[in-house]
């Protein structure tokens, strides 16, 4: 599988926040397991919430984890990891 971008936690919290400061870029977009658990275990996260958060997750890509993906450097919005 190839990504031209792995979105992390923090990029998903200013997206639903409407904060974000760039635009995400266009491409094929991921996110990690780890970052759903992540996005989904707020404390206080409405039902209309969480259905942003799994509609949303529903149109990219998810990466689980193995050995050599958790050896990889850790990926900054805007990096391509290609």
């Amino acid at each position: 599988m190839k990504l031209d971008y792995l979105i992390d936690t923090n990029i998903f919290i200013s997206l639903f926040n409407q904060e974000l400061t760039q635009p995400i870029p266009n491409g094929k977009i991921g996110y990690s397991v780890i970052t759903a658990i992540e996005i989904l275990s707020f404390k206080g996260l409405s039902l209309q919430e969480e259905n942003l958060i799994h509609s949303t997750l529903k149109t990219l890509t998810e990466v689980s984890l193995d050995a050599t993906i958790a050896e990889k450097k850790r990926f900054n919005y805007g990096e391509n990891i290609a």
